[in-house]
């Protein structure tokens, strides 16, 4: 079987989606089935930053469409980002020989409506893979309005998507009731994964990125991973705050996204002292970097 993998992320990216999308492209190859993952080949994290053209990871072929690099920092560039990346993408598509199923997630918001198209011009089964709820995510960030001509028209796009889709695979029980009415079957649940072997608990004492960063003999309050737009951090600014006099005490965010450079201002602007910003970590040292943290 010919299987299409379509998302803006993809391996070797520190992106969630494009991590959990590679394992399911490995798995797929390893069960003897033709993958193709068609990507952007932009960093999530480093936009700047750009990956072969085409390459072969874990017995999926990759192919990378030339995407704009402006970021996540303004909606203009993401807007330009997005753009540039669905036309590559159906470039990408186009050029390539029929699949029998288009499995699309939910990145950028609506490119399964590009997945839907091609996948009924090729006569090929499609599955929707929902990692967030589009536009009622865009109306609860007031991104749009909810009686809008553009927020109409995008949720008649989701519901049409959800009805169209063989299969619609969920994060979890409240988004698979979320999105039971409009589907056409009911969704199907799979939780995101880890992986076991990578991430283990393991005692602080031993582990080579406390000392490596020097959280050694402090207690460590970790955030790991995107700095969203739907993610609140001015709960824990106040905490670090009212422990700003503790020297033995650190607030920690590992990782980036849109919201690391306000976040960073904040901090700033707050003359805090007991705050440090680290980069995403290669996925095979998630393990030491989740555990370095005493509370998360």
């Amino acid at each position: 079987m010919r299987i299409v993998l379509l998302n803006q992320y993809y391996a070797p990216d520190m992106a969630a989606t494009a991590q959990l999308l590679a394992d399911v492209g490995a798995g797929l190859a390893r069960a003897g089935h033709e993958v193709v993952a068609v990507c952007s080949d932009r960093s999530y994290a480093s936009p700047g930053e750009r990956y072969p053209a085409a390459e072969v990871i874990d017995g999926v072929r990759i192919v990378r469409c030339p995407t704009s690099g402006f970021g996540r920092a303004r909606a203009i560039g993401r807007l330009a980002d997005y753009g540039t990346f669905l036309a590559g993408a159906a470039r990408a598509l186009l050029a390539g020989p029929p699949p029998d199923v288009v499995l699309c997630l939910s990145t950028p918001p609506m490119i399964a409506a590009l997945g839907a198209v091609y996948a009924r011009v090729a006569g090929a089964g499609f599955v929707y893979w929902v990692m967030d709820v589009y536009p009622d995510l865009a109306f609860e960030l007031g991104v749009l309005r909810r009686g809008s001509s553009a927020g109409g028209l995008l949720r008649v796009l989701s519901l049409g998507l959800l009805r169209r889709a063989d299969r619609v695979i969920s994060l979890g029980e409240s988004m698979a009731a979320k999105l039971a009415p409009a589907a056409g079957r009911p969704p199907e649940v799979v939780h995101n994964w880890a992986d076991g072997d990578v991430i283990r608990p393991r005692p602080a004492s031993t582990n080579p990125l406390r000392a490596e960063w020097g959280w050694a003999d402090r207690f460590v309050v970790l955030y790991s991973g995107n700095m969203g737009l739907a993610h609140e951090f001015g709960t824990v600014l106040d905490a670090a705050e009212r422990f700003g006099d503790r020297e033995d005490v650190l607030f920690a965010f590992v990782g980036g996204g849109p919201r690391r450079a306000e976040v960073v201002a904040e901090v700033d602007r707050r003359g805090l002292r007991n705050i440090e910003f680290r980069s995403y970590v290669e996925r095979s040292r998630l393990g030491d970097s989740l555990t370095a943290g005493d509370v998360h």
